[in-house]
């Protein structure tokens, strides 16, 4: 039932939606097929390619069966729509070749009513607003039969047809920007490879950087002639942080003395939008374990090695005691940050997480991690050229957030006629 409004707007069990869209349930407009159950004996090395959850989420290689005979509706075509409702779940176009779809997917086949990508932003709507209600945790599964009942409002197919192409736009826009983030990390990555084995050069007399030309083995393998091997306990202090006394907690009152946790960390700086605090009467007890803001942090235990400097702001905040710090670094800072980003030591601390069944950073570890040196123009020069990689980074994963935020945006008015998307007033067609 339905009430019509005079402001456009009728009054459904969905909420309020414009008075030309319907209020249907999603059975009644869509049919959901059930995908086949297989015995792990039954997997092939060719034949028809099987979709899993897994191959939906790029974190599997491809299974297959041959000699199938099963019903049109048991396979996915390219362009297919499908649905993930166990463990993981979402929808999903399917841009590959005929396959056969695992019994966690659904096949989601549109009736002449529904515009097929309008179904498919419908469900990632669907899907967001579940994950919020369980504070982004991961959903057991979902029921077929709950699917059908779901609510779904309706426009006119044109109207339909003009959302999914807005916001499919928005989703072009946010793939390419996906791609170059992919090419510059992997610029990034060789940049590093090459920048610490075979450096940038030495200046001439008219500033101008001429590439080394003679070279000499080292334990780290062959690096610059005129370069040297160190360790991070020679160029600086390692110090650890300090856990809270027994007891007491942090508050999100600010109190002057700022307490950067793990949580608060990421790879090149810290968040400051969840900073918590110390109580003012805890401070004198642990105020002698602080970072500056010429430091450079590296997290010990739980997730290892994520190594980053804090914001101006954050200048004297107390450390956590799951972090260390290197202080009174006596080589350029943003050369020695770059060293510990770099993949020979990441892997060091990939080593030493697996080894243990609670992974921790001995602080004599940290101090016994070797790396290549050059002269201290050159360390500054390194890092300038990784620096500009991290910028161009950085500009492309808020551009990427921006339009993540759009196309959210976009989603909740346009898939609730909150905004009208513009069709031609003559013909009624997509303007």
């Amino acid at each position: 039932m339905s009430l019509v409004g005079k402001d456009g707007f009728q009054e459904t069990e969905l909420g309020r939606i414009p008075n030309e869209w319907k209020c249907v349930q999603q059975g009644n407009v869509v049919t959901f097929y059930n995908g086949r159950a297989y015995k792990l004996t039954e997997w092939e090395k060719s034949g028809t390619p099987v979709i899993r959850l897994q191959n939906l989420t790029g974190t599997s290689e491809t299974y297959y069966y041959s000699n199938l005979c099963l019903p049109p509706h048991q396979y996915a075509k390219k362009n297919d729509l499908l649905f993930m409702w166990s463990a993981t779940f979402g929808p999903h176009i399917w841009k590959k070749e005929k396959a056969i779809y695992h019994y966690h997917i659904w096949k989601v086949d549109c009736s002449a009513e529904v515009d097929k990508l309008y179904m498919f932003y419908s469900l990632s709507r669907f899907t967001d607003e579940i994950k919020n209600k369980t504070n982004g945790s991961t959903m057991l599964h979902l029921t077929k039969s709950g699917m059908e009942k779901e609510l779904l409002g309706l426009p006119p197919i044109i109207e339909q047809n003009k959302i999914s192409s807005t916001l499919n736009a928005v989703d072009d826009k946010l793939d390419v920007i996906t791609r170059q983030i992919a090419a510059t990390q992997t610029l990034k990555q060789g940049l590093m490879q090459t920048l610490f084995s075979r450096g940038v050069g030495t200046q001439d007399a008219n500033g101008r950087w001429v590439p080394h030309t003679e070279f000499k083995e080292s334990e780290l393998g062959e690096i610059p002639k005129n370069w040297q091997t160190s360790t991070v306990g020679a160029v600086c202090d390692v110090k650890g942080g300090k856990r809270l006394p027994k007891g007491e907690s942090l508050t999100d009152e600010n109190t002057g003395f700022p307490y950067i946790r793990v949580t608060d960390m990421h790879m090149g700086g810290v968040n400051t939008e969840s900073i918590l605090y110390i109580p003012a009467h805890l401070q004198p007890s642990i105020a002698r374990y602080t970072i500056s803001a010429n430091d450079i942090f590296i997290t010990v235990a739980g997730t290892l090695g994520i190594i980053g400097m804090i914001p101006q702001e954050l200048d004297g905040a107390n450390l956590t005691e799951n972090a260390n710090k290197l202080t009174n670094i006596s080589i350029f800072r943003d050369y020695l940050f770059y060293v510990l980003c770099s993949e020979n030591i990441q892997e060091v601390i990939k080593r030493e997480s697996t080894a243990n069944a609670q992974p921790k950073l001995a602080l004599t570890r940290i101090r016994d991690f070797e790396f290549p040196l050059p002269p201290p123009e050159e360390q500054v020069r390194i890092a300038e050229i990784l620096k500009t990689s991290d910028t161009k980074l950085r500009i492309l994963i808020d551009k990427n957030t921006h339009y993540q935020t759009l196309k959210r945006g976009l989603m909740q008015k346009l898939l609730t006629g909150e905004w009208r998307v513009k069709l031609d007033a003559t013909t009624g067609e997509q303007a």
